[in-house]
């Protein structure tokens, strides 16, 4: 896979991996951020509500590497969470969304090392669509004849993941729905709005096999709806992801993925162009514009060919590129 990063001065990193943006929440918005997971002992699933801190410490005795020690984690927080107050329903939700990402990434690094049971995968889905094979990864029935996928798509089922078939590759993502639909009314405004744009993003689709699947005008909107997220809740707890997610989608907007490119032969294609001046008039007001709108007046001077003027102007505006991803 090829892979490539954009680094912005906000400390943003976006992974684009296959010619997609990115797959998994970062590490670096979250202290405990190291790979190794220091061992855990196996803890029986307690039966009753927990308080918020023997909850934690809970979440802190759960492998990270297992799709059913997360469902556990979902299931003793829907028994514990209506009993809190709504700082402690938020502090319970916001360790669990901690450890959910790291999960994520771990049994993702789990689930790839398991060679014997992806090539069972790959073959039980060859030759079924895109939807088919979702369908057959995501919902337990008996066209699972074999008992460790039977297994696999269970469990999956019950820990807020997908399983996702892409270009051969299979992976575990979030299935924003799930949190959502699980948690979203015991929660603060500024967390329920969060989860609420996140499963409305996954339900209009993003990238697929390297391709963008909503159009640079919907990249715009994003980015606002973000943009207006942080305005809104200057203090959110989920402001740094929040801020994530803007910048992916300033990312997407200024250079495009692998088959949807911005540029042609170094020169902004006509169609951005008409894009990037709708965004600008339609909202004059917010820091995304003025940054698209100088960046646009850059291009505009130079035949809207990406020269070191254009860079110049992403670094001055602490948006860097690394070798390799320029137009």
């Amino acid at each position: 896979m090829n892979k490539k990063l954009i680094y912005s001065g906000l400390a943003i990193i976006i992974l684009i991996t296959a010619g997609l943006i990115y797959r998994f929440y970062p590490y670096f918005l979250y202290k405990n951020n190291g790979f190794a997971q220091a061992e855990t002992e196996s803890v029986q699933e307690p039966n009753k509500p927990l308080s918020l801190s023997d909850y934690q410490n809970y979440l802190n005795s759960l492998d990270r590497s297992k799709p059913i020690a997360v469902a556990s984690g979902i299931r003793v927080l829907g028994k514990s969470i209506p009993f809190y107050s709504l700082t402690e329903a938020d502090q319970s939700f916001l360790a669990f969304n901690t450890y959910f990402i790291e999960a994520l990434n771990h049994c993702n690094e789990t689930f790839w090392q398991n060679e014997s049971l992806l090539s069972k995968l790959n073959k039980a889905t060859q030759g079924l669509s895109t939807h088919e094979a979702f369908e057959y990864l995501n919902k337990p029935s008996s066209n699972q004849k074999d008992s460790e996928i039977r297994s696999l798509v269970e469990q999956v089922s019950s820990c807020g993941f997908v399983i996702i078939k892409r270009e051969g590759n299979f992976y575990f993502d979030e299935n924003s729905d799930f949190l959502y639909n699980h948690f979203s009314k015991y929660l603060s405004i500024s967390l329920r709005d969060f989860l609420n744009l996140r499963r409305q993003e996954a339900a209009e689709g993003f990238t697929e096999d390297s391709n963008l699947m909503i159009s640079f005008t919907k990249i715009g909107e994003r980015i606002i709806d973000w943009e207006n997220y942080l305005n809104k809740y200057p203090d959110s707890p989920l402001k740094e992801l929040a801020n994530f997610h803007c910048q992916l989608y300033l990312g997407t907007f200024l250079f495009g993925i692998a088959n949807t490119e911005t540029f042609e032969r170094k020169r902004l294609k006509p169609e951005l162009r008409q894009i990037y001046e709708s965004f600008i008039d339609q909202y004059p007001q917010s820091k995304s514009a003025n940054l698209i709108s100088g960046y646009y007046e850059v291009l505009r001077a130079n035949d809207f060919k990406f020269t070191k003027a254009a860079e110049n102007f992403l670094r001055d505006n602490r948006i860097h590129i690394l070798p390799g991803f320029e137009p």
